[in-house]
């Protein structure tokens, strides 16, 4: 876990830790959340992770232009409900182990592990009777 002292600081620190989630407050000093947002939705290292928004401005444009840019949620400060941003944050992190499972069946090991697999559930070749089984 970490924490920026301002918008541009946490674009960089997000690309250089790649955090799990990245909670982005709306007013921070240096640029607001939503252009912090674009940056790290335009940068490669940062374009996946999963953002929470914060907000103590109750403006339907800001919730709807943030969401339009792929914010899982949106918080208000003023009336946050806990129960909901734990299972929100609870939920990404279900959500990037299931991402993460999906990334690494497309390796090489994870498909030659599959056709192991396979191979294994396949009915064994039929042996003719007398025959060695182990030649």
């Amino acid at each position: 876990m970490f924490t920026a002292e301002d918008g541009v600081n946490a674009a960089w620190m997000a690309a250089k830790e790649q955090p799990g989630l990245i909670l982005l407050d709306h007013y921070l000093p240096g640029a607001d959340g939503l252009t912090i947002l674009d940056r790290l939705r335009r940068t490669r290292a940062t374009s996946e992770i999963p953002v929470i928004y914060l907000t103590g401005s109750d403006s339907q444009a800001l919730e709807k232009k943030a969401k339009a840019d792929g914010v899982l949620a949106v918080f208000r400060k003023g009336d946050l409900d806990e129960n909901e941003f734990m299972w929100t944050v609870n939920r990404v992190f279900g959500i990037k182990t299931a991402r993460e499972r999906w990334k690494t069946f497309d390796t090489p090991e994870e498909e030659l592990r599959s056709q192991r697999v396979s191979e294994l559930e396949s009915p064994p070749p039929e042996i003719p009777d007398g025959a060695d089984p182990w030649s």
